[in-house]
């Protein structure tokens, strides 16, 4: 049974991870088709599409663990997307650095690069994490201890 929804006319949506992995993969080929077509759309001016940073997280998790691309790739692909114009990317800088750094600090996930990249873009450069490979990460302070809250420098 097919879900049918009906037409609702609309100048701006958010995107969902799906529909980047489709066009992105282009597999299955039918909702590769559809999210093209989505995409020419919003090219055609007909809507303003938005992309989330958690929904570039999961884009990013999906084409490294699922499709196996590698880190260059997936950057080089969703770069692609972006310098087009046709989707608006939220937090475009913060998200950008964040691609940056994790397309070449292997030991940074997407998620802490752009954790990294938000602290950046505050100022203070202070994450609360385990994650030692944040250490890395150019301008980070790393906090790892509550103790380490209470140092002047932060």
């Amino acid at each position: 049974m097919t879900e049918r929804v009906a037409a609702v006319a609309v100048s701006e949506a958010v995107v969902d991870a799906n529909v980047l992995l489709r066009f992105l993969t282009e597999d299955p080929p039918a909702m590769a088709n559809q999210a093209d077509q989505m995409l020419r759309a919003a090219e055609d001016g007909r809507v303003v599409l938005l992309v989330a940073p958690l929904t570039l997280a999961e884009v990013v998790y999906v084409l490294e663990s699922r499709y196996g691309w590698s880190r260059g790739s997936i950057v080089s692909g969703l770069n692609g997307l972006f310098s087009a114009a046709v989707l608006v990317l939220l937090e475009r800088t913060i998200v950008e650095q964040a691609l940056i750094w994790y397309r070449d600090m292997p030991a940074v996930h997407f998620a802490d690069a752009y954790v990294s990249a938000l602290a950046a873009a505050r100022g203070h450069g202070a994450v609360v994490s385990f994650g030692r490979a944040l250490r890395r990460v150019p301008g980070i302070h790393l906090i790892m201890r509550a103790a380490d809250l209470d140092a002047p420098d932060v």
